[in-house]
């Protein structure tokens, strides 16, 4: 593990800084990786103190990579706070306060940046003014290695674009994260989340009125989780706090915790009721999506929406229409997926995003020294995914059907039945029935989950377990089976415990990947239609 450090001592200086946005020059960060610990030392008490990573734009444009909202700083001394900060090599420390005054010197030091206003938000960027030779006491110190962090927007509205972020990073003791689905055929859930938060302070006590975040302890703050390994930042989880359960713990410290459920904006979406006189326009599976985010006042900064390749009925009047029904409805319609990703946008992949994006596998895991190993692996070769009766029919349209007779004369009639899809043609209602039937109308063995240990290969695993998302494609080995199959990821979970910090433990729920080998133009292979390949539909 390697130190961080960056900034100019927290010392008494001869004279003091007033509330601007402050970047010190001195000692640019020496590592990428997390700040942990920040010392600073006010001349006057300060509130609404902030500190964060900033990095030069352009001249003197500055930008601020990563911040974190402290509160109040006690003047006369060097005080220090526990933080978790992103920052990468080469970046600044810098600070914003609302009142008070920051020890400093007008000379001696490498200068200083100051911006006349706040200008600390992850992404805000500004042009500085340049104080020469100056310095201001601020300092921080952190890691490189694997770290767990966690940060809640406290002083912020749910859905309110940045967020004022607050540490709760020095008092993390355990994570337990599940997004995703278990199979292909279900819908991806509402990801949840249990965070253990250390409550010795009585900080997290909603009824505290000398806690740390009075009066802000509030059902349905946000709430962000991330982990670093390497110099590199990966969100965890993103969702909103549901409650507060106090509890208590015996190791590795004995006190009092506070257990804190989340669950992500999928949520939000099942308690809104969509009442529109005009309703929903005829248009593309993307643009509905989009639509009822509208209507639920989701924030268009937080989105990852596709186009979609299905367009949809017009609905009428809306009438108390569930807003996650009505989703469902969509992504049922186009065979896409809807999610919360680990960053909190809402994310809606259309059917061709896995053929078109996931074609190649990010990684081979496996039971030889050769590849990437896991710790764990259950597959299954069963009658589970086996349909071969395949009926699916559009709100006011005749029921498609498309049935395999080889596969029913083996397995019997297994029929898998979908009604009042918003497609706007029983053709692709039809063309939909045939895909699912070529799907599954054969059974295959199945891994239906692997679960990964990175600190038995720390460079190689940490980024695969932080990095790989939903529908990523990977390769799975397993050598007495003479199985080597690809297979997209459906759901993750992480788990993790301060008591062993490096004994993070990733589990990824499995889909075969698309059997079918579709048509491509003027490929030598894929381009002989209906002989080799088939038409995406």
């Amino acid at each position: 593990m390697s130190a961080i450090d960056v900034g100019s001592a927290a010392t008494d200086r001869t004279t003091y800084g007033t509330t601007d946005t402050w970047i010190d020059l001195a000692n640019p960060a020496n590592a990428s990786g997390i700040l942990t610990s920040v010392e600073v030392w006010a001349t006057t008490n300060i509130t609404g103190f902030r500190i964060g990573s900033f990095y030069n734009v352009a001249g003197v444009t500055f930008a601020c990579r990563d911040s974190v909202y402290i509160g109040n700083v006690t003047s006369g001394s060097k005080q220090t706070f526990n933080v978790w900060v992103e920052i990468q090599t080469g970046d600044y420390i810098g600070c914003y306060f609302a009142t008070g005054s920051l020890e400093a010197d007008g000379a001696g030091g490498s200068g200083v940046y100051y911006y006349s206003g706040e200008s600390i938000d992850p992404g805000d960027s500004n042009d500085y003014t340049l104080a020469a030779g100056a310095a201001i006491s601020l300092y921080g110190i952190g890691i490189t290695d694997f770290s767990v962090g966690g940060r809640v927007g406290f002083q912020s509205d749910p859905f309110d674009v940045p967020q004022i972020w607050e540490s709760v990073s020095h008092n993390l003791m355990g994570i337990a994260t599940r997004r995703g689905r278990q199979y292909e055929m279900n819908r991806m859930e509402a990801g949840t989340a249990v965070v253990q938060l250390l409550n010795t302070d009585g900080d997290y006590w909603s009824t505290n009125t000398t806690g740390a975040y009075y009066p802000n302890i509030l059902p349905y703050k946000q709430i962000n989780l991330r982990a670093s390994y390497g110099g590199t930042i990966y969100d965890v989880y993103s969702g909103f706090i549901e409650s507060y359960q106090p509890s208590f713990l015996l190791k590795p410290v004995k006190g009092a915790v506070m257990k804190i459920t989340c669950v992500d904006m999928i949520k939000s979406l099942s308690r809104l009721k969509l009442n529109d006189a005009t309703g929903f326009s005829s248009e593309l599976s993307g643009t509905r999506i989009a639509n009822v985010l509208d209507a639920a006042g989701w924030p268009t900064t937080t989105r990852n929406i596709q186009v979609g390749q299905s367009s949809l009925q017009s609905t009428g009047a809306l009438v108390n229409i569930n807003a996650l029904s009505h989703i469902y409805n969509v992504v049922d319609s186009e065979r896409g997926i809807f999610y919360s990703s680990p960053s909190g946008d809402a994310t809606f992949k259309d059917r061709y995003d896995r053929i078109l994006n996931e074609s190649t596998s990010a990684a081979t895991f496996s039971d030889t020294s050769s590849d990437s190993g896991f710790a764990e692996l259950r597959s299954i070769y069963s009658d589970k995914f086996i349909y071969n009766d395949i009926r699916l029919t559009i709100n006011g349209g005749t029921e498609q059907v498309a049935t395999s007779t080889t596969s029913q004369d083996a397995y019997g009639i297994r029929t898998y039945q979908k009604a009042d899809l918003l497609l706007t043609t029983d053709t692709e209602a039809a063309a939909q029935a045939s895909y699912l039937r070529n799907q599954y109308e054969d059974p295959e063995l199945r891994v239906e989950q692997i679960t990964l240990k990175p600190s038995n290969n720390p460079a190689t695993i940490y980024p695969q377990v932080l990095g790989f998302g939903i529908s990523e494609r990977i390769t799975v080995k397993l050598s007495e089976a003479s199985l080597n199959k690809d297979y997209h990821i459906e759901g993750i979970r992480h788990d993790w415990q301060a008591t062993q910090p490096q004994m993070w433990r990733t589990t990824w729920d499995l889909s075969i990947t698309d059997n079918q080998i579709y048509w491509v133009l003027e490929d030598a292979i894929n381009g002989v239609l209906d002989s080799t390949t088939r038409l995406c539909y």
